[in-house]
């Protein structure tokens, strides 16, 4: 037995198909790679946010470099025997998000795909209009590439931002499992003479390690440029006190 429509039924569809011819599908143009690719473009308005956003969904994107630099609400606490201070990263503050995109071109019927460059951005999130976007560019089915996550995550979370990332990379984890047991103390060919040698050399392959596996030292393992003289922790200093 067949049912009746309900009322009014036949003439919603007929106004929901009328919609559909009527409807015309919006076309990003796209951008002109020489102008945008290999410049750093500053975000600091909810306008030049919008202008990112079109930027990455006009574009060939491959994946995404992402990266924050922030401060902290408390001052940090010594703890004594540590080089490093301690400082709760439930009190983290961003200051600036920094997005890097890979661009490609069309793989033709070859499917090679052709690399023009990196398109770099600044996000000044200190800017309240400029934060609720930041989910939008977090959408993109495209690869996030991060060193060291668990901060970007925290910066995220601190910002009202919950990211659910499609895909998700972390160089430093990546690192961690490549270089497994490497300065591990009975990996070690030579055995130390006393219990002072042992500490020390303990030490000195932590130094080791933390320096391996450091965004410079693995562009420096892996022969890549690394195009600051400082720091990171150098730079987020710098970046605490704006």
């Amino acid at each position: 037995m067949k049912l009746p429509a309900p009322e009014g039924f036949d003439k919603a569809v007929a106004e929901w198909k009328a919609l559909q011819v009527q409807a015309t599908p919006v076309v990003v143009p796209p951008q002109s790679f020489p102008e945008t690719v290999g410049k750093i473009h500053l975000v600091d308005s909810a306008k030049a946010m919008e202008t990112l956003i079109a930027d990455l969904w006009s574009m060939r994107v491959c994946a995404v470099g992402v990266d924050s630099e922030f401060g902290f609400k408390r001052p940090p606490v010594p703890i004594k025997g540590q080089k490093n201070d301690w400082t709760d990263i439930r009190s983290q503050v961003p200051s600036v998000v920094s997005l890097s995109a890979w661009i490609e071109n069309d793989r033709g019927d070859t499917g090679v795909a052709n690399f023009v460059g990196a398109v770099h951005y600044v996000i000044d999130v200190r800017k309240p209009e400029v934060v609720p976007s930041l989910d939008q560019i977090f959408r993109l089915r495209v690869p996030f590439i991060f060193h060291m996550a668990k901060a970007e995550l925290f910066s995220f979370w601190s910002l009202g931002v919950f990211p659910d990332f499609p895909i998700m990379y972390d160089t430093y984890i990546a690192a961690k499992c490549v270089h497994l047991g490497l300065h591990h103390k009975k990996a070690q060919p030579k055995k130390a003479a006393d219990l002072s040698e042992e500490i020390e050399n303990e030490q000195k392959l932590k130094d080791e390690r933390e320096r391996l596996l450091s965004l410079s030292g693995q562009c420096k393992h892996y022969c890549l440029n690394f195009p600051f003289s400082q720091s990171k922790d150098e730079f987020r200093k710098k970046f605490s006190n704006l």
